[in-house]
């Protein structure tokens, strides 16, 4: 009898880590400047005892993650229909914002004052809202609902932007069409037409909006005349879908990231290719410059996020962690920070180093948790129970010493500067 409780408990151990290795995030002692990145699910020694965290039930998708302008908030968009605030001093849920019918697909922090949240959905509408009180201010939709139109497809806004003077925003939609919009008086200023394809991603130029960009299905990246809607040049190069599109931060180039597993940086005035940064073994889903232009970000579907230099292309540095695809990647404004936003939720990253910070999941009953690599955690009121910890390989009884909110604030405070 007592042998065949062994062979039930055995049995029953390794379906718990088989299980855990849909979300495993292996946590470690690591140098914070260490870049040699450890063996995703390998047990790390941590002061005498490997110290391993899975997630016990189903995670939210992060489809789209952003920094505010002053780097202490994050937006995250996720497949549950929901907008979710972040404070990244504390690692807490601050608001949700509720009212889109399905996934949201992109979002954006208003450059200006007062604080302004942009969203687009698969429910085919961008919508304005207020960060503070989380009032749902306008939906726009007058994107077509025509599916023929959308390549037999479910018609949805698939990417959003505000201008760098918060007063236009921008949509991009599987109707082959963006619009503007003057969010000062909610009205339809111009429509583009001229995409030949589903529009997959949309930017304004920095740092006067005399610009617009867009990527498409048709693997080609175009540039629009803001005022006039005039089409100027088309970048033909890429030989996969464009995911991603922004410009630099003086607005003389445009990046874009493809399908086709390579990034393209191109010249606005001539509309050369001016640089390609290759690495990625997939997709590449999501690129970003730093607001001094020095870097370039990446994510994709290979389950890591890069750093470039933006001057001669050189791969800087590669992020692992991720367990799934990463669908969207934000530099801070200070340039320290780093967030993605996958499969398995959010991660917050140094610059300088490949060790992640903390990891933000958020699961399918809204119960949230954010962990860090040394094992503590803060989290909602059921949200640390339906973590796996396990120290020196027996998971623990009880999660509740690993609750430091805290020691949460103090890690995320030194690591901002």
């Amino acid at each position: 009898m007592y042998a065949s409780i062994q062979t039930r408990q055995s049995k029953a151990f390794i379906l718990v880590m088989l299980i855990s290795l849909l979300l495993l995030t292996t946590f470690s002692g690591c140098n914070r400047g260490e870049t040699s990145p450890v063996k995703k699910n390998s047990p790390i020694s941590t002061r005498g005892s490997s110290i391993k965290v899975a997630a016990k039930d189903q995670i939210q998708k992060m489809s789209s993650v952003a920094f505010s302008k002053d780097g202490n908030y994050a937006l995250s968009g996720s497949e549950d229909h929901k907008i979710r605030l972040w404070d990244l001093t504390s690692g807490e849920l601050i608001r949700i914002f509720s009212g889109h019918t399905d996934v949201v697909t992109s979002i954006s922090f208003s450059p200006t004052e007062p604080p302004l949240i942009l969203s687009g959905s698969k429910d085919n509408t961008m919508r304005l809202w207020e960060r503070n009180s989380g009032k749902l201010l306008y939906t726009f939709d007058k994107h077509s609902n025509d599916n023929k139109k959308c390549n037999n497809l479910p018609c949805l806004v698939k990417s959003v932007s505000f201008s760098p003077n918060g007063r236009y925003a921008l949509s991009g939609s599987y109707d082959k069409t963006m619009q503007l919009w003057d969010i000062s008086d909610n009205s339809l200023k111009i429509k583009f037409e001229a995409n030949s394809d589903t529009v997959r991603t949309v930017a304004f130029s920095s740092p006067n909006g005399n610009y617009v960009a867009s990527g498409s299905e048709d693997k080609i990246v175009r540039l629009w005349k803001t005022k006039t809607g005039h089409l100027i040049h088309l970048f033909s190069g890429h030989k996969g879908t464009v995911n991603s599109v922004v410009f630099s931060p003086d607005g003389n180039s445009i990046l874009s990231g493809s399908a086709d597993k390579i990034i393209r940086l191109w010249d606005v005035n001539s509309g050369k290719l001016l640089r390609t940064f290759k690495g990625h073994s997939d997709e590449v889903y999501s690129v970003n410059f730093s607001q001094d232009g020095r870097y370039v970000l990446s994510g994709g579907w290979d389950k890591t996020v890069r750093l470039w230099d933006a001057n001669n292309g050189e791969l800087l540095r590669i992020f692992k962690g991720h367990t799934g695809d990463i669908f969207s990647v934000s530099f801070s404004p200070d340039g320290n920070q780093i967030l993605s936003g996958g499969n398995d939720g959010i991660f917050l990253w140094e610059h300088n180093s490949s060790q992640h910070i903390a990891q933000i999941i958020v699961f399918k009953d809204d119960e949230w948790v954010t962990f860090m690599p040394k094992g503590f955690f803060v989290a909602s009121p059921n949200g640390g129970q339906k973590l796996s910890i396990w120290i020196g390989g027996r998971e623990q009884s009880d999660n509740s010493p690993h609750h430091r909110p805290d020691k949460v604030k103090e890690t995320l405070a030194g690591t901002r500067y």
